[in-house]
């Protein structure tokens, strides 16, 4: 298990496959995203008999169950109240939201019903927004990161940003080439925007915290419009949203073979062919009961 690590003097990372940060600040500490399951309790109980800091509050960044799925044992263990945004508080409070998201509005198969996707509930104390926010007396920045999630944000402290997903390590990219995405012009937005923002260190939701992310957001950035690239292309023919993810997969050299990884990068397919259309791009279009997507007619 990975020890704690100190990012600043007031803030702390408990790298996991899903990070969890740890704000601290007279003695009390913020802790900062919930990881995937109850063993996160035991290791922010590690790490903050380590720091002799005592737990004020969980902040969420979002509602992705990797995200959040110890909420419910950390706010029991700690007998602390959860901070997340709206929206995203809503699928907290109501996890079932997520697979059936997912599954496009229908009652999930259960092969969406695991740990990954449908985590165990948490009452949410208290709705965040972006601008400053004082937790238990800590000054808090709430910044939009919005994208990767509807309603995502992040969390400023000490120089430090508690980032969330808003971007992914080149090494997550290159195992699973179609990063999760539920709205592009807003994740381009956040991409763009997240290197000049006024911290010394950016912590993301996954992998090592980074001075000065610029690389892995123009990758990021990259990657979604490849996929978007890709899709225009294999619209120059009315194509259906099943032949896109495939038409996608076939040009990153990837392979779907599992039901919730086929429904992960549809909803990333569908964010990219939304954009496109919003850009006058594509078009819909109906033929023989079907719904297509075609480049747009000049």
């Amino acid at each position: 298990m990975a020890a704690t690590l100190e990012l600043t003097e007031s803030t702390y990372l408990i790298p996991s496959g899903s990070n969890t940060g740890l704000i601290v600040a007279d003695g009390r500490a913020l802790i900062v995203d919930a990881g995937l399951d109850a063993d996160t309790a035991r290791r922010v109980a590690r790490a903050l008999a380590e720091l002799q800091a005592r737990p004020v509050a969980l902040l969420l960044t979002h509602a992705h169950a990797d995200h959040f799925g110890g909420a419910s044992a950390i706010a029991e263990r700690f007998g602390v109240p959860v901070y997340a945004p709206a929206l995203e508080a809503a699928i907290v409070e109501n996890p079932y939201l997520e697979p059936q998201f997912l599954f496009s509005g229908a009652a999930p198969v259960p092969e969406l019903l695991g740990k990954f996707t449908l985590a165990a509930p948490c009452r949410v104390s208290a709705i965040v927004e972006p601008g400053p926010l004082d937790v238990a007396g800590i000054p808090v920045q709430v910044v939009a990161l919005a994208g990767h999630a509807p309603n995502q944000v992040g969390y400023g402290f000490g120089g430090t940003l508690f980032c969330g997903d808003v971007f992914f390590p080149s090494e997550t990219l290159a195992k699973h080439p179609i990063p999760f995405c539920a709205d592009v012009a807003r994740a381009l937005d956040a991409l763009q925007r997240l290197p000049e923002m006024p911290y010394g260190c950016f912590a993301p939701g996954h992998g090592p915290a980074l001075t000065d992310p610029a690389a892995e957001c123009r990758a990021n950035a990259e990657r979604l419009r490849a996929i978007a690239d890709i899709i225009l292309q294999a619209c120059a023919v009315p194509t259906s949203t099943g032949d896109l993810v495939r038409a996608v997969m076939d040009g990153l050299g990837a392979t779907l073979n599992q039901i919730a990884q086929y429904c992960l990068a549809q909803t990333t397919v569908l964010a990219c062919a939304a954009w496109l259309r919003a850009q006058g791009r594509l078009e819909v279009r109906f033929a023989d009961n079907r719904m297509l997507w075609a480049q747009t007619m000049e």
